[in-house]
């Protein structure tokens, strides 16, 4: 299920949170016009 091996369940949860903010935050999105997902939030902390 995963595309690449992990040495351990520590490194697949790092990696794992590293995918997340990136898929959330940082990641062009077409339909929003290459904004990001979180941008359109606005009621988000931080």
């Amino acid at each position: 299920a995963y595309a690449r091996a992990y040495r351990s369940e520590t490194e697949r949860q790092a990696c794992y949170q590293d995918f997340i903010e990136y898929y959330n935050r940082r990641r062009p999105h077409t339909a929003l016009n290459g904004a990001s997902p979180t941008s359109r939030v606005t009621n988000q902390p931080g």
